[in-house]
């Protein structure tokens, strides 16, 4: 690419009205879709080469990253705003690296470690693995492993928390120390022979970079209405009403449920990227995965919204039973499909097309979960800009 071949995604989009027709928009769309794809093969590519790099030598000199960016900047192979997103994942890197280094520093004896996250000296056999983006317990003995709280567990970004820290996976059982911003993952060992944890916890740590630097380019979700306002808009209570004006009853409060319930699942598009990318790099199977997403108590995001909005339905039986209706449906099969479409996609670019988890993860990571589908067939493979 050279300067006069520049494509700026947020540019070319306003180029796809010019045409004046459907079919001409539609073109333009298409062509818009295509190179913005090629752009994310080449982008997905140079950020591969920058975590080799760091993976190869955890110690390599931030300025080294930095001159990688600016050439690859020279070369036109990005946009300004996925330029910004790589520098900024190396400054998140930058924290991330520091951090582990002072916890090094400062408890250089493994059980003081050990102390200093848990809170306690460990009474049986533990192991510790210092890495890259993290520092990772293995537990030996169930006795200290069930001392450690599991009624919080700190997201992979380390900015929110979660109801119920447990994971279930096979005979593993993982935590992330809400004290670390999840630089510190645990995993309780049962058996030698066990893998798949320490890859599963190792993607969540590379995911909270990646994800964190790109929040600036990855499409924002829908707009949610609060679960009261929107139980108000159903019931026709004060302050809701208007939101049903000419529709049909019914079917205006079906469809605003619906619109509302999917928004909510676009809402919590990045831990649901997240978590999706860390179970595929355990090894998890796409039935097992979707099992756990919907079946366990961990991974039900949507679960306070969902009791606030029944219960401001309380008073209303019929308005109460065509929501739980609508959230069985949405919740149920669609939201199962959901996923199997979504980890299908995953799974298409890591095997069929030969990337391998992160690289086909680094070039979905831009894009939403709902768009993953379309991402996946229209990966190219044959950029002549990789590098």
């Amino acid at each position: 690419m050279n300067k006069e071949s520049s494509f700026i995604p947020e540019e070319e989009i306003e180029k796809v009205t010019a045409g004046e027709t459907h079919d001409e928009k539609r073109g333009r769309y298409e062509i818009f879709l295509g190179e913005r794809s090629m752009q994310r093969e080449v982008v997905a590519d140079f950020a591969l080469s920058l975590i080799g790099m760091v993976e190869r030598d955890s110690g390599v000199k931030l300025s080294t990253l930095y001159r990688r960016i600016d050439d690859f900047s020279a070369q036109n192979h990005a946009s300004p705003a996925q330029i910004d997103a790589l520098q900024k994942a190396v400054g998140l890197y930058a924290e991330r690296r520091d951090e582990i280094a002072r916890v090094v520093k400062a408890f250089p004896d493994s059980k003081d470690m050990f102390r200093h996250f848990f809170g306690f000296y460990p009474q049986g056999k533990f192991a510790v693995g210092v890495g890259a983006l993290n520092i990772h317990f293995e537990f030996y003995d169930q006795r200290d492993f069930s001392r450690i709280p599991n009624s919080i567990r700190e997201t992979a970004d380390g900015s929110t928390t979660m109801i119920d820290g447990r994971f279930y996976g096979g005979n593993n059982e993982t935590r992330h120390n809400v004290r670390s911003r999840g630089v510190v993952t645990i995993e309780f060992k049962k058996h030698s022979y066990q893998s798949g944890t320490k890859q599963h916890e190792r993607m969540h740590a590379l995911n909270s970079i990646v994800l964190g630097a790109l929040e600036d380019v990855t499409p924002k979700p829908s707009t949610v209405i609060g679960a009261e306002s929107l139980a108000k808009a159903i019931t026709g209570g004060s302050g809701g009403g208007e939101i049903l004006d000419k529709t049909e009853e019914t079917k205006g409060k079906t469809g605003l449920l619906r619109r509302n319930l999917w928004g909510l699942i676009f809402l919590y598009d990045r831990r649901i990227k997240d978590e999706l990318i860390a179970k595929i790099a355990g090894g998890g199977l796409t039935e097992d995965i979707v099992h756990s997403m919907t079946e366990i108590e961990s991974y039900n995001y949507f679960k306070d919204y969902l009791e606030r909005l029944r219960n401001s339905l309380n008073s209303y039986p019929k308005d109460a039973a065509l929501a739980d209706r609508v959230i069985r449906e949405v919740f149920g099969e669609e939201y199962k499909a959901y996923l199997r479409q979504a980890l299908g996609s995953v799974l298409y670019l890591i095997y069929d097309r030969r990337l391998g988890e992160k690289r086909a993860f680094l070039y979905l990571a831009s894009s939403p979960v709902k768009s993953w589908e379309g991402e996946s067939r229209r990966y190219r493979g044959t950029n002549p800009h990789s590098v």
